[in-house]
Protein backbone atom coordinates (compact mmCIF):
# COMPACT_ATOMS: atom_id res chain seq x y z
CA UNK A 1 0.00 0.00 0.00
CA UNK A 2 1.56 3.36 -0.69
CA UNK A 3 0.96 6.49 1.77
CA UNK A 4 -0.10 9.32 0.87
CA UNK A 5 2.85 12.16 -0.12
CA UNK A 6 2.94 15.05 2.26
CA UNK A 7 5.50 17.64 1.55
CA UNK A 8 7.05 20.18 5.01
CA UNK A 9 9.29 22.11 4.51
CA UNK A 10 12.06 21.94 7.08
CA UNK A 11 11.86 25.23 8.09
CA UNK A 12 8.29 24.72 9.31
CA UNK A 13 9.75 22.51 12.64
CA UNK A 14 8.46 23.32 15.84
CA UNK A 15 10.02 24.50 19.24
CA UNK A 16 11.00 21.71 21.13
CA UNK A 17 8.81 20.94 24.19
CA UNK A 18 10.31 21.23 27.81
CA UNK A 19 11.68 18.27 29.46
CA UNK A 20 10.29 16.92 32.81
CA UNK A 21 11.06 13.61 33.27
CA UNK A 22 14.25 11.78 33.33
CA UNK A 23 15.63 9.54 30.43
CA UNK A 24 15.10 5.96 30.81
CA UNK A 25 17.32 2.89 29.89
CA UNK A 26 16.32 2.44 25.98
CA UNK A 27 12.64 2.99 26.77
CA UNK A 28 11.70 2.33 23.30
CA UNK A 29 12.23 -1.51 23.97
CA UNK A 30 9.81 -1.71 25.97
CA UNK A 31 6.05 -3.01 24.86
CA UNK A 32 3.33 -0.97 25.20
CA UNK A 33 0.42 -1.78 27.55
CA UNK A 34 -2.60 -3.64 26.45
CA UNK A 35 -5.48 -1.61 25.52
CA UNK A 36 -9.25 -2.61 24.54
CA UNK A 37 -9.45 -2.91 20.55
CA UNK A 38 -12.51 -1.32 18.79
CA UNK A 39 -14.92 -4.11 16.34
CA UNK A 40 -14.14 -1.74 13.20
CA UNK A 41 -17.38 -0.19 13.02
CA UNK A 42 -18.37 2.14 15.49
CA UNK A 43 -14.42 3.90 14.79
CA UNK A 44 -15.65 4.40 11.58
CA UNK A 45 -18.15 7.02 12.05
CA UNK A 46 -16.10 9.59 12.07
CA UNK A 47 -15.95 10.96 8.58
CA UNK A 48 -12.45 12.27 8.66
CA UNK A 49 -10.80 8.67 9.61
CA UNK A 50 -10.15 6.15 7.34
CA UNK A 51 -8.99 2.64 8.72
CA UNK A 52 -6.81 0.26 6.45
CA UNK A 53 -5.74 -2.41 9.02
CA UNK A 54 -2.46 -3.56 9.45
CA UNK A 55 -0.99 -7.27 8.45
CA UNK A 56 0.81 -8.78 11.53
CA UNK A 57 4.17 -7.86 11.86
CA UNK A 58 4.36 -5.03 9.45
CA UNK A 59 6.55 -1.67 9.98
CA UNK A 60 5.62 1.16 8.48
CA UNK A 61 2.35 0.89 6.57
CA UNK A 62 -0.13 3.33 6.95
CA UNK A 63 -3.23 1.52 9.18
CA UNK A 64 -5.28 4.57 9.12
CA UNK A 65 -5.60 8.09 8.64
CA UNK A 66 -7.34 10.78 10.59
CA UNK A 67 -7.99 14.66 9.55
CA UNK A 68 -5.28 13.73 7.05
CA UNK A 69 -2.35 12.45 9.33
CA UNK A 70 -1.69 8.65 8.35
CA UNK A 71 -1.21 5.90 11.64
CA UNK A 72 1.69 3.74 10.50
CA UNK A 73 1.81 0.21 11.60
CA UNK A 74 3.78 -1.22 13.90
CA UNK A 75 3.69 -4.06 16.26
CA UNK A 76 3.95 -3.07 20.07
CA UNK A 77 7.74 -3.05 20.82
CA UNK A 78 10.54 -0.84 19.86
CA UNK A 79 11.22 0.64 17.26
CA UNK A 80 10.38 4.43 15.42
CA UNK A 81 6.58 4.52 14.77
CA UNK A 82 6.21 5.03 18.55
CA UNK A 83 2.68 6.02 20.01
CA UNK A 84 4.04 9.08 21.16
CA UNK A 85 5.52 10.02 17.24
CA UNK A 86 1.94 9.73 16.26
CA UNK A 87 0.71 12.18 18.91
CA UNK A 88 3.82 14.99 18.08
CA UNK A 89 3.59 14.52 14.79
CA UNK A 90 -0.53 14.97 14.41
CA UNK A 91 -0.25 18.29 17.13
CA UNK A 92 2.41 19.71 14.70
CA UNK A 93 0.70 18.86 11.16
CA UNK A 94 -2.60 19.75 12.15
CA UNK A 95 -2.49 22.62 14.73
CA UNK A 96 0.99 23.88 14.35
CA UNK A 97 1.70 23.37 17.82
CA UNK A 98 5.19 22.68 19.69
CA UNK A 99 6.10 18.52 20.63
CA UNK A 100 4.77 17.50 23.85
CA UNK A 101 7.83 14.71 24.49
CA UNK A 102 10.98 14.07 23.24
CA UNK A 103 10.05 10.75 21.94
CA UNK A 104 13.43 9.62 22.27
CA UNK A 105 14.36 9.77 25.94
CA UNK A 106 10.87 10.14 27.24
CA UNK A 107 7.81 8.03 27.37
CA UNK A 108 4.37 9.39 26.60
CA UNK A 109 3.38 9.52 30.61
CA UNK A 110 5.57 12.96 30.11
CA UNK A 111 2.89 14.59 27.87
CA UNK A 112 0.75 15.48 30.68
CA UNK A 113 2.79 17.38 32.76
CA UNK A 114 4.44 18.99 29.25
CA UNK A 115 1.21 20.19 27.98
CA UNK A 116 0.14 21.25 31.13
CA UNK A 117 3.12 23.87 30.94
CA UNK A 118 2.53 24.82 27.77
CA UNK A 119 -0.24 27.90 26.63
CA UNK A 120 -0.49 25.82 23.10
CA UNK A 121 -2.48 23.16 25.38
CA UNK A 122 -5.55 22.45 28.09
CA UNK A 123 -4.86 19.58 29.94
CA UNK A 124 -7.78 17.54 31.52
CA UNK A 125 -8.07 14.88 34.44
CA UNK A 126 -6.81 14.09 37.98
CA UNK A 127 -4.39 17.00 39.40
CA UNK A 128 -5.26 19.07 35.80
CA UNK A 129 -8.36 20.78 34.98
CA UNK A 130 -11.85 19.46 36.44
CA UNK A 131 -13.61 17.10 33.61
CA UNK A 132 -17.16 17.63 35.34
CA UNK A 133 -19.62 18.16 32.34
CA UNK A 134 -16.50 17.87 29.68
CA UNK A 135 -15.35 15.09 27.35
CA UNK A 136 -12.73 14.69 25.09
CA UNK A 137 -12.90 16.33 21.48
CA UNK A 138 -11.88 14.60 17.88
CA UNK A 139 -8.04 16.13 17.68
CA UNK A 140 -7.69 15.59 21.35
CA UNK A 141 -4.86 12.88 22.65
CA UNK A 142 -5.61 10.27 25.27
CA UNK A 143 -2.81 9.26 27.36
CA UNK A 144 -3.12 5.97 29.33
CA UNK A 145 -0.95 4.31 31.83
CA UNK A 146 -0.10 1.02 32.75
CA UNK A 147 2.56 -1.21 34.38
CA UNK A 148 4.95 -4.14 32.26
CA UNK A 149 6.73 -6.41 34.58
CA UNK A 150 6.96 -3.86 37.71
CA UNK A 151 7.88 -0.99 35.30
CA UNK A 152 5.84 2.16 34.33
CA UNK A 153 4.79 2.37 30.92
CA UNK A 154 2.09 4.46 28.97
CA UNK A 155 0.54 4.93 25.78
CA UNK A 156 -0.90 7.74 23.73
CA UNK A 157 -3.89 7.66 21.01
CA UNK A 158 -5.47 10.42 19.01
CA UNK A 159 -9.36 10.72 19.39
CA UNK A 160 -11.45 10.41 16.73
CA UNK A 161 -14.57 10.51 18.24
CA UNK A 162 -17.18 9.11 21.08
CA UNK A 163 -20.26 8.11 21.36
CA UNK A 164 -22.89 7.40 24.72
CA UNK A 165 -20.42 4.72 26.19
CA UNK A 166 -17.05 4.79 24.53
CA UNK A 167 -14.11 7.00 22.90
CA UNK A 168 -12.81 5.63 19.62
CA UNK A 169 -9.35 6.59 18.62
CA UNK A 170 -6.21 6.08 16.28
CA UNK A 171 -2.56 4.94 17.49
CA UNK A 172 0.33 3.89 16.84
CA UNK A 173 2.58 0.30 18.21
CA UNK A 174 -0.07 -1.70 18.21
CA UNK A 175 -1.51 -4.33 15.82
CA UNK A 176 -4.80 -2.31 15.71
CA UNK A 177 -4.57 1.10 14.21
CA UNK A 178 -8.14 1.89 15.86
CA UNK A 179 -9.18 1.41 19.43
CA UNK A 180 -11.89 2.10 21.55
CA UNK A 181 -12.24 2.75 25.69
CA UNK A 182 -15.64 3.07 28.26
CA UNK A 183 -16.74 6.70 28.97
CA UNK A 184 -18.95 6.94 32.28
CA UNK A 185 -20.92 10.45 30.81
CA UNK A 186 -21.99 10.87 34.93
CA UNK A 187 -18.55 10.80 35.50
CA UNK A 188 -16.80 12.57 32.79
CA UNK A 189 -14.16 10.01 32.79
CA UNK A 190 -12.83 6.72 30.95
CA UNK A 191 -14.64 3.67 32.79
CA UNK A 192 -12.67 0.90 31.61
CA UNK A 193 -8.93 1.82 30.86
CA UNK A 194 -6.51 3.59 33.06
CA UNK A 195 -6.32 7.11 31.81
CA UNK A 196 -3.61 9.92 32.89
CA UNK A 197 -5.15 12.61 30.96
CA UNK A 198 -6.46 13.85 27.92
CA UNK A 199 -4.67 16.76 26.05
CA UNK A 200 -6.81 19.42 24.24
CA UNK A 201 -5.02 22.22 21.66
CA UNK A 202 -6.10 25.21 22.27
CA UNK A 203 -6.25 28.23 19.63
CA UNK A 204 -3.28 29.84 20.28
CA UNK A 205 -0.43 30.24 17.63
CA UNK A 206 2.91 28.64 18.59
CA UNK A 207 5.43 31.23 17.70
CA UNK A 208 8.27 30.31 14.90
CA UNK A 209 11.36 29.03 16.08
CA UNK A 210 14.61 31.05 15.53
CA UNK A 211 18.31 30.99 16.08
CA UNK A 212 17.91 26.85 16.00
CA UNK A 213 21.48 24.92 15.94
CA UNK A 214 22.47 23.29 12.72
CA UNK A 215 21.03 19.28 13.44
CA UNK A 216 24.28 17.87 11.17
CA UNK A 217 24.25 14.26 10.22
CA UNK A 218 22.19 13.67 13.39
CA UNK A 219 22.97 9.71 13.16
CA UNK A 220 25.70 9.82 10.87
CA UNK A 221 26.58 9.54 7.37
CA UNK A 222 23.32 7.31 5.38
CA UNK A 223 20.16 7.68 4.52
CA UNK A 224 16.95 9.39 6.20
CA UNK A 225 13.36 9.49 5.16
CA UNK A 226 11.98 12.99 5.41
CA UNK A 227 9.44 11.89 8.77
CA UNK A 228 12.96 11.15 10.45
CA UNK A 229 14.65 14.53 9.53
CA UNK A 230 11.37 16.65 10.84
CA UNK A 231 10.57 14.50 13.38
CA UNK A 232 14.30 15.48 14.85
CA UNK A 233 14.04 18.50 14.16
CA UNK A 234 11.10 18.89 16.45
CA UNK A 235 12.12 16.39 19.14
CA UNK A 236 15.88 18.63 19.67
CA UNK A 237 15.14 21.98 18.34
CA UNK A 238 17.34 22.31 16.00
CA UNK A 239 17.38 22.80 11.90
CA UNK A 240 18.55 20.61 8.90
CA UNK A 241 20.50 22.20 6.19
CA UNK A 242 18.05 20.30 3.14
CA UNK A 243 18.92 21.03 -0.18
CA UNK A 244 15.16 20.82 -1.06
CA UNK A 245 11.82 20.35 -0.10
CA UNK A 246 11.20 17.64 2.57
CA UNK A 247 8.83 14.80 1.82
CA UNK A 248 7.99 12.19 4.61
CA UNK A 249 8.40 9.30 2.08
CA UNK A 250 11.18 10.84 0.15
CA UNK A 251 14.60 9.37 0.87
CA UNK A 252 17.76 11.93 1.73
CA UNK A 253 21.57 10.93 2.44
CA UNK A 254 23.61 12.93 4.42
CA UNK A 255 27.17 13.81 3.93
CA UNK A 256 28.94 16.27 5.81
CA UNK A 257 25.86 17.54 7.65
CA UNK A 258 23.99 18.26 4.48
CA UNK A 259 21.17 16.21 3.17
CA UNK A 260 20.64 16.51 -0.38
CA UNK A 261 17.35 14.16 -2.07
CA UNK A 262 18.71 10.33 -2.90
CA UNK A 263 15.28 8.88 -4.18
CA UNK A 264 11.81 9.62 -4.86
CA UNK A 265 9.77 7.13 -2.60
CA UNK A 266 5.92 6.86 -2.32
CA UNK A 267 6.87 4.56 0.86
CA UNK A 268 9.67 5.37 3.04
CA UNK A 269 10.26 3.27 6.64
CA UNK A 270 12.26 3.59 9.15
CA UNK A 271 12.63 0.89 11.72
CA UNK A 272 14.63 2.17 14.86
CA UNK A 273 16.06 5.42 15.96
CA UNK A 274 19.78 4.42 16.09
CA UNK A 275 20.51 3.27 12.64
CA UNK A 276 18.83 2.43 9.44
CA UNK A 277 16.56 5.77 9.64
CA UNK A 278 15.59 5.25 6.35
CA UNK A 279 14.54 3.07 3.00
CA UNK A 280 12.66 2.96 0.47
CA UNK A 281 9.83 -0.07 0.43
CA UNK A 282 8.54 0.51 -2.86
CA UNK A 283 9.41 -3.11 -4.43
CA UNK A 284 11.14 -4.02 -1.80
CA UNK A 285 9.71 -7.39 -0.72
CA UNK A 286 11.10 -7.25 3.49
CA UNK A 287 10.70 -3.88 3.07
CA UNK A 288 7.73 -3.81 5.90
CA UNK A 289 9.28 -7.04 7.70
CA UNK A 290 9.81 -5.42 11.65
CA UNK A 291 13.16 -6.16 12.64
CA UNK A 292 12.06 -8.51 15.25
CA UNK A 293 10.65 -10.71 12.63
CA UNK A 294 13.97 -11.15 10.74
CA UNK A 295 14.56 -14.53 8.60
CA UNK A 296 13.94 -16.17 5.90
CA UNK A 297 11.00 -15.71 3.36
CA UNK A 298 9.16 -17.76 0.29
CA UNK A 299 8.47 -15.25 -2.40
CA UNK A 300 5.07 -16.15 -1.75
CA UNK A 301 5.27 -15.25 1.84
CA UNK A 302 2.23 -13.01 3.05
CA UNK A 303 3.80 -13.51 6.85
CA UNK A 304 5.40 -10.78 8.93
CA UNK A 305 4.86 -8.03 6.73
CA UNK A 306 6.69 -9.93 3.77
CA UNK A 307 5.31 -9.32 0.07
CA UNK A 308 5.71 -9.41 -3.80
CA UNK A 309 8.31 -11.71 -4.73
CA UNK A 310 9.54 -14.80 -7.08
CA UNK A 311 7.57 -17.64 -5.31
CA UNK A 312 10.99 -19.86 -6.21
CA UNK A 313 12.94 -17.69 -4.55
CA UNK A 314 14.22 -17.85 -0.93
CA UNK A 315 14.59 -13.97 0.92
CA UNK A 316 16.48 -13.03 3.99
CA UNK A 317 15.01 -10.13 5.41
CA UNK A 318 17.56 -8.07 7.46
CA UNK A 319 15.80 -5.12 9.50
CA UNK A 320 13.74 -4.49 6.45
CA UNK A 321 15.94 -4.80 3.77
CA UNK A 322 16.88 -8.21 1.06
CA UNK A 323 20.23 -9.01 2.61
CA UNK A 324 20.02 -12.26 0.45
CA UNK A 325 18.65 -14.52 -2.21
CA UNK A 326 18.53 -18.20 -2.92
CA UNK A 327 16.92 -19.96 -6.50
CA UNK A 328 14.85 -22.60 -5.03
CA UNK A 329 14.77 -25.75 -8.06
CA UNK A 330 12.17 -27.41 -6.26
CA UNK A 331 10.20 -24.49 -5.29
CA UNK A 332 9.74 -22.88 -1.73
CA UNK A 333 6.69 -23.54 0.22
CA UNK A 334 5.78 -20.63 2.95
CA UNK A 335 5.81 -21.87 6.13
CA UNK A 336 4.99 -19.22 9.36
CA UNK A 337 7.22 -17.25 11.42
CA UNK A 338 10.43 -16.06 9.05
CA UNK A 339 12.03 -19.41 9.11
CA UNK A 340 10.86 -20.79 5.50
CA UNK A 341 13.49 -23.16 3.58
CA UNK A 342 13.56 -24.19 -0.01
CA UNK A 343 11.43 -27.21 -0.73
Amino acid sequence: MSRPTRRFIAMQACALATLFCGCFTDPRELPNAPLETSSGQAALSSPDLVVYGCPPGAVGVVGATFMGIPAYCQPSGGGYYQCDELGNRFMRDVYQHPNLDNVVTELADAMCPNAAAMPEYSVWGPGYRDTTGQAPLPGDLVVFSGELNGLAIAHVAVVTGMDADNVYYMQQNMNDPTGSTGWDAKKSWFSKSKVLCWIHPEPVASPPPSNLPDCGCFNGEGDYCGLGIVDHEAWYGCRANVTSPLSYDNVYSCSNGVFSLKSTCSNCVAQRYTSALGYCADGNPCGHVFRYSNGTYCGASTDNGFSGADANTLYTCTDGLVTATSACSRGCTPQKGGSDKCD
